[in-house]
């Protein structure tokens, strides 16, 4: 299921969300991972060093920076 919400993103590919998954099995595990992080810029930027598909390419900050909104925004008004 969490693949399917990440795939709800524009640009992010089924390659990609297992990438994610791979580093944050659950979005649980995620949230955790963001609470970790000492500010917004490292928060946005979690993502966006994962590498997936043959061609060990990476997500990038733009999805990482989607990825971040979705998952940490409180306030959805």
């Amino acid at each position: 299921m969490f693949v399917r919400q990440l795939m709800q993103l524009k640009g992010l590919s089924a390659d990609k969300a297992c990438a994610i998954i791979q580093k944050h099995p659950t979005p649980d595990h995620l949230l955790m991972e963001y609470s970790r992080c000492e500010n917004k810029k490292q928060t946005e930027s979690l993502s966006a060093p994962l590498e997936f598909g043959t061609g060990g390419r990476k997500i990038g900050s733009s999805i990482s920076r989607k990825i971040s909104c979705l998952y940490s925004t409180t306030n959805l008004l």
